[in-house]
């Protein structure tokens, strides 16, 4: 199934707010925050990665150790599952019930990983050539965006078989989406032409559009404040 979507209603321009400057490079959902990675250079000009979070409560930043990240990523057995992932930092994650864990590399290299932390599934999410730059969990759903094919894709994980396509044409509604996650009934979507469209999930129209000044490499909401990862920082959105 195909979404046709149409917009016609005023674009809304948001301010933001940068919490973190340049370097960062993944951000993950926290209870009061975002775990985050951030690239630096030390004292002998080696690039580094270090581990962060942000705290929405205090707005505050700080180091923390890389299992601590592991732990938000990969859930409770991530000492299981980070040997079988091949980029701890690039890799998306979603949860699934039962205590399943979706992981899926950047070429689309998938694994859906059980309570126990064992490899139950394994395989390619693709469309058109392309893996997915983001993915979020609805149930045993999963969406995943497709930037080069202006595609928002629904797999079912119990077949993983493709259930609903958004987009997927030039004049689809939808222009390199490239982050997603869920807001009620709604699905948000962040493309890098620095759009963030809220599709319902009834009929699968946006019904609103904001527009920020960069492009949207990944976007979520935690703690009532939306998040944005650009090439430039993470950001929080107004």
């Amino acid at each position: 199934n195909f979404g046709i979507i149409m917009v016609e209603f005023f674009v809304k321009v948001i301010s933001m707010k940068k919490i973190c400057n340049i370097g960062a490079n993944s951000i993950i959902k926290a209870e009061r925050g975002i775990l985050y990675t951030a690239i630096h250079k030390d004292k002998n000009d080696r690039y580094l990665t270090a581990f962060k979070f942000y705290d929405f409560v205090t707005f505050s930043e700080a180091l923390i150790t890389k299992d601590v990240f592991l732990l938000g990523k990969f859930g409770k057995n991530f000492e299981i599952i980070e040997p079988k992932v091949e980029d701890i930092v690039h890799s998306r994650t979603a949860f699934l019930p039962n205590g399943r864990v979706f992981v899926c590399e950047r070429d689309g290299s998938a694994m859906i990983f059980d309570n126990a932390g064992e490899v139950k599934w394994k395989g390619l999410i693709k469309y058109k050539g392309f893996g997915p730059s983001d993915i979020t969990a609805d149930n045993q759903f999963i969406w995943c965006t497709f930037p080069e094919s202006n595609a928002v894709i629904k797999y079912n994980t119990n077949s993983m078989r493709q259930d609903f396509v958004i987009g997927g044409s030039a004049s689809g509604g939808l222009n390199e989406p490239s982050g997603v996650y869920f807001d009620g009934d709604r699905l948000v979507v962040g493309s890098l032409d620095g759009t963030i469209n809220y599709i319902s999930l009834d009929n699968f129209q946006i019904e609103e559009t904001h527009q920020i000044n960069e492009a949207i490499m990944q976007i979520t909401k935690t703690y009532s404040t939306q998040v944005v990862l650009c090439q430039s920082g993470i950001y929080t959105l107004d």
